[in-house]
């Protein structure tokens, strides 16, 4: 690798993603020790970082030899201390990852009832804990149909099975214990009308979603402008992911209260672009902004650290 850009070096390396999870782990667990939902946080993260790899591995998303998709996914969560401890929406995270990775094998599939079965029975679950995934549905459905194409009445029909089965297990769940009055009351908060609450952002979590969208959006359009480059089906593959980005960041602009939950699953969508843009692009300015970027980083988990902040 020698005469190569430190960037490029970064990307290709074989050691790059295990020394950034070294360095997430590292920084996870401080202060030591950490409290139990820390250790949560920090297995949830991993099995995400490990299906993101999978689906990275499974489709080819890098023309290249790189594992920058997670690397760029767990060094973004790892400057956010804010998204260390366990939630729920950690395990939807999850869940849109594994959905979207039975989604893409069902690329032109003309019998593809079984994955999308399954896909859709992750969002099931992952929407029993953070309910605002439900309102990625449709999104994806219209992804296969003008991407994927791979919706038919009958993966359509396997869809609505699959999200509907972890539904119906709960409320036989509820009705056993009986409890089934107040199966569905923790979902009334994400109900509740009103306009978007911009208050509820402490200035630490704005200037975290600053950070991400300054790396995400650019991604973005480099892979518009560059797409011509990767095969057809890894082009379908990225405007499914566009529009899942798109769609969180409209529920980010309308309900903000939601931040970190949203944050959590705008990474898991939004990491391949950064992948993308920083091991593909080329010319001496991207090798600038690389090391921009990796500053803008340290910057803000410094500053996480350092300054008081909002839990």
């Amino acid at each position: 690798m020698a005469g190569k850009s430190l960037r490029l070096r970064v990307a290709c390396s074989a050691t790059t993603l295990p020394v950034t999870a070294a360095a997430t782990a590292a920084l996870w667990l401080l202060p030591f020790p950490p409290g139990a939902a820390r250790w949560g946080g920090l297995l949830a993260t991993a099995l995400a970082a490990y299906v993101m790899m999978e689906c990275n591995n499974r489709n080819a998303l890098l023309r290249i030899r790189s594992r920058m998709t997670t690397t760029s996914f767990l060094a973004l969560t790892a400057a956010c201390p804010f998204l260390h401890g366990w939630q729920p929406a950690m395990a939807a995270a999850v869940a849109l990852l594994a959905a979207l990775t039975l989604l893409f094998a069902t690329y032109q599939q003309r019998h593809a009832e079984g994955r999308t079965f399954y896909a859709f029975l992750f969002l099931g679950l992952g929407s029993l804990l953070f309910p605002p995934l439900l309102l990625l549905v449709p999104l994806l459905c219209a992804a296969m149909l003008f991407y994927l194409r791979s919706l038919t009445g009958r993966t359509f029909l396997a869809a609505l099975f699959g999200l509907a089965l972890p539904y119906w297990g709960y409320v036989g769940w509820m009705g056993w214990h009986n409890r089934l009055d107040t199966a569905f009351a923790y979902m009334l908060p994400y109900l509740a009308p009103g306009p978007p609450r911009f208050s509820a952002l402490p200035p630490q979590r704005m200037a975290a979603l600053g950070a991400v969208l300054v790396l995400v959006v650019p991604a973005i359009f480099h892979f518009w402008r560059t797409s011509y480059n990767d095969k057809i089906r890894t082009r379908m593959l990225y405007h499914t992911l566009v529009l899942t980005v798109f769609g969180l960041l409209a529920l980010l602009a309308l309900r903000p209260q939601w931040h970190d939950a949203l944050l959590r699953l705008l990474l898991a969508a939004g990491a391949p672009f950064v992948g993308h843009h920083f091991a593909l692009a080329r010319g001496r300015l991207m090798d600038v902004w690389f090391v921009v970027c990796l500053v803008l980083l340290g910057a803000l988990a410094v500053s996480f650290r350092l300054l008081p902040w909002t839990p």
